[in-house]
């Protein structure tokens, strides 16, 4: 050999590196070369002479090698089938492709570590043509957007709303706005007036959207109701005409805020129910105001009172007022007036809120001040956002009672004893009717009692037989409400009453009857359900009586069974912690305002229940009580001095009531 190995090698070197710098893919190689032999013969590619020689002289080089020397390097080479590998198997390609000059430090480098790869120049001689390049992507000039110009302004200004939790004025001033037509803080209509009048002064126009006049309504609607009930009613006179019993002056006062608010929440700390200032605000806003369509939401077992209270207070139950349970109310339901009772009971308001009612009156029995749904009742009362829910919710949390009751003033009336004072009665009473299974008066008794009644209205005259004959009758239709089915239904509404008035038993409560035989069989079934029960009755001894009263009177005493006969001189008041419940209603009224007597202790406004039963005298009864402060009685309240003869003054007065009480008999 002309020339040794070693500098053949190093004549091939720049050959090498150019062929790593344009090796390509194997497989779009192919598919190119396969491409370009289809269309156009192939051609050598020019090629230096001095590179040809090279090639020639490396491969006759490598063939003349030892062939321990060859085995070698295809053993190095066999287990890399690499795409350079299966390119060595096309050895009799058309022709190379020159490559293209580049640097090739890195390829020198690897042929001197590795001076046995010397099978690289064969990748070369049998390496197709290189994939044509994509042309380079063209560079284009960004575009560069021209600066937006600001709308110009109209030459007029809007006023709209903002939407808030308070709804306010926002205004749009126009291009030629006077410099002084700005907001401030006075209220929405003071605002909107001075700005109408300075745009009016300056000759400018200012345009007024129609939800803010909308926003102003109700506060409108409300001021003139109650200038129009000022002119109706002036100092409250005329009012009790309206209705067919009397009213307390603090139970007007809440019928009245209801009416003249539209949208309102009467919860006070009374214990008393709302049914009575809810019917008769019902009756004024109809007579005033054309209240159509009404919705009454109450739960079903407060719908017997509610009957007998409009009984009591209009004369019957109105016909444009349904009376609906929760359960029934449809999601779809519309009317002028929503009146929804008890809802410090409702846990949610379900589909409460989606009833289309531009008057809304929320009823409940209790405070609820510092309530959890206190939020949500304010959120539904103050739907147009006027403000009373944005003052709620910026107090926080650990806000006072009273500052609640100040953001709350314009849909909220929520009174305490102390805040009513003296105009206050000495009770509170509440009728609560009691249904009872086969209660009905005895017809006998019933029709001796008309006819007597008859023969007096008649003539004038009642013999003295014939005096003790009507008694005996009444006594025994009032034993209807005193009997056994009647008892056991009053100790079944007794004891779903206790969790509502002693809910954490701090107080004490005295159950007032009139025979002894009541108060044992109502002592012993409470007696049953584990509370500390004390009685006064007719055949006690006063030293009995006295332990009995120091008991109750004690820190373990709840509940206390007094008998009318057996309490005279006795004060029962327990430190004013004392609730009264008549168990039965004396024909007599007096003997009910004893009983308070005794219990209030010379405050006023103690809380009472009257127990009432359907279907006996009590309902009759209680409409004779009404503007009376005393009855003639004779014995028919076992009073123990009493006499079964009235002289003829007082006999007449005993018939009068006599014919109120049989006149709500069928």
């Amino acid at each position: 050999m002309a020339t040794s190995i070693k500098s053949r090698r190093k004549a091939a070197e720049p050959i090498a590196e150019a062929a790593v710098e344009a090796k390509v893919p194997a497989k779009p190689a192919r598919k190119t070369a396969k491409k370009a032999a289809a269309k156009k013969p192939a051609t050598k590619p020019a090629v230096s002479k001095a590179v040809s020689k090279a090639v020639s002289e490396l491969v006759s080089e490598v063939v003349s090698e030892p062939k321990p020397a060859r085995k070698a390097a295809a053993k190095k080479l066999a287990p890399k089938k690499t795409k350079a590998a299966a390119a060595t198997k096309v050895v009799e390609a058309p022709a190379p492709v020159e490559p293209k000059a580049k640097p090739a430090r890195k390829a020198a480098a690897r042929s001197k570590a590795k001076p046995e790869a010397v099978a690289a120049p064969a990748v070369v001689a049998a390496a197709k043509p290189a994939a044509r390049k994509r042309p380079a992507a063209r560079k284009t000039k960004p575009v560069v957007e021209a600066p937006l110009t600001p709308p110009v302004p109209p030459a007029y200004s809007v006023l709209t709303l903002d939407q808030g939790l308070q709804r306010g004025l926002l205004l749009q001033p126009g291009a030629d706005a006077p410099s002084g037509l700005v907001l401030d803080a006075q209220p929405m209509e003071q605002q909107l007036q001075r700005l109408l009048t300075l745009a009016a002064d300056a000759g400018h126009e200012l345009r007024v959207a129609d939800e803010v006049w909308l926003q102003l309504a109700p506060g409108r609607d409300a001021e003139a109701r109650v200038l129009r009930l000022e002119a109706a009613y002036p100092d409250g006179q005329g009012l009790a005409t309206l209705l067919q019993a009397p009213l307390h002056g603090f139970q007007w006062e809440a019928a009245l805020f209801a009416v003249c608010a539209g949208r309102a929440l009467l919860a006070d700390d009374l214990g008393l129910s709302q049914r009575a200032p809810a019917l008769a605000a019902w009756r004024l806003a109809a007579l005033q105001f054309g209240l159509g369509r009404g919705l009454l939401v109450a739960p079903a077992e407060r719908h017997a009172a509610w009957q007998a209270e409009a009984q009591r207070l209009l004369g019957g139950w109105p016909a444009e007022l349904r009376l609906l349970a929760p359960a029934e109310l449809r999601g779809d339901e519309a009317a002028d007036c929503l009146i929804v009772d008890a809802v410090q009971e409702l846990a949610e308001l379900g589909p409460l809120p989606a009833v289309q009612a531009p008057w809304l009156w929320l009823l409940a029995d209790r405070e609820l001040l510092g309530e959890p749904q206190l939020d949500a009742l304010a959120d539904w009362l103050d739907a147009q956002r006027r403000g009373p829910l944005a003052q709620l919710r910026a107090l926080g949390a650990d806000a006072s009672k009273r500052q609640q009751r100040e953001a709350l003033q314009m849909v909220m009336l929520s009174r305490r004893k102390r805040d009513l004072g003296q105009a206050l009665p000495l009770s509170l009473e509440q009728p609560l009717w009691v249904q009872a299974d086969g209660v009905q008066p005895d017809a006998e008794a019933l029709a001796q009692s008309r006819q007597l009644l008859q023969r007096w209205q008649r003539l004038g005259y009642l013999a003295h037989a014939e005096q003790m004959q009507l008694l005996r009758a009444v006594a025994r239709l009032r034993e209807a409400a005193v009997g056994q089915p009647a008892c056991a239904a009053k100790l079944q509404a007794i004891v779903a009453l206790l969790p509502q008035i002693m809910p954490a038993l701090t107080q004490k409560l005295v159950i007032a009857v009139q025979q002894d035989a009541t108060a044992a069989m109502l002592a012993q079934g409470l007696a049953e359900l584990g509370l500390a029960v004390a009685s006064l009755r007719r055949d006690q001894t006063p030293a009995q009586r006295a332990a009995e009263l120091a008991q109750w009177q004690g820190e373990q005493g709840q509940v206390l069974l007094a008998v009318d006969a057996a309490c005279p001189g006795l004060d029962l008041s327990a430190a004013g912690v004392a609730l009264l419940l008549h168990a039965d209603l004396p024909w007599n009224p007096a003997q009910r305002a004893q009983r308070v007597a005794r219990v209030a202790g010379g405050s006023r406004g103690l809380l009472s229940w009257q127990l009432l039963v359907p279907g006996s005298l009590d309902a009759g009864l209680l409409a004779a009580h009404e503007g009376q402060a005393a009855l003639p009685a004779a014995q028919l309240d076992f009073e123990p001095t009493a006499q079964p003869f009235l002289e003829a003054a007082a006999l007449q007065r005993f018939m009068a009531a006599l014919q109120l009480a049989l006149a709500a008999q069928t």
